[in-house]
């Protein structure tokens, strides 16, 4: 008896966590196109026909390459794009094209001051880690800094502060060494796409 409610309860979990998933699909991918397909299709990713357009959605919004995708109502078919660049899908009528609210990346900053407020520590900590936990926080602005280090905020003061070059904003973040997470009282600016 035991074990049926533990099965129940895990089914519970992962039913929330799509509902989450396909409520962020609606929020962050809501400008579409019927008909359409990506001008630059296959670039990022491909997901089987067995997953969801929520399953590609966050495959997207987790790929800091992917700024758009294509799905295919009938087969569940969903490729990812780099572009938001739309061309007509003849073939296939009832496709839809969705623009991802895409980040931007604004430099190396000199952080002392503090230029962003709400704090964050992440033993992998990476580009994305940080722009998705600003993000799920409603902000516009995030920073990784000192390699483990995410910082949030509603605004940034640029009059306190100053683009530095991108050679002090060279240490590897914890969770992705192929990214660069800032340095010491220095950050990667990012606008979150909020």
């Amino acid at each position: 008896m035991g074990y049926s409610y533990i099965l129940i309860y895990l089914f519970l979990i992962f039913h929330s966590f799509l509902h989450r998933s396909e409520g962020n699909f609606k929020f962050y991918l809501a400008d579409y196109l019927k008909g359409y397909k990506c001008l630059d299709e296959n670039i990022s990713f491909k997901m089987a026909s067995s997953r969801s357009k929520s399953a590609c959605a966050h495959r997207c919004w987790m790929d800091l390459t992917c700024s758009s995708i294509i799905y295919y109502p009938d087969t569940g078919n969903c490729t990812g794009c780099t572009s938001f660049t739309g061309v007509a899908d003849l073939l296939q009528s009832n496709s839809v094209f969705y623009k991802k609210r895409g980040y931007q990346y604004i430099g190396c900053y000199n952080d002392k001051p503090r230029i962003l407020a709400d704090y964050n520590y992440s033993p992998s900590q990476s580009t994305e880690n940080c722009l998705a936990l600003c993000r799920n926080k409603g902000l516009p602005f995030s920073m990784t800094e000192y390699a483990n280090e995410c910082w949030c905020g509603a605004n940034v003061n640029f009059a306190i502060t100053e683009k530095i070059p991108e050679s002090r904003c060279n240490m590897t973040c914890v969770g992705n060494t192929s990214q660069k997470c800032g340095g010491s009282w220095s950050g990667n600016l990012y606008r979150t796409g909020v």
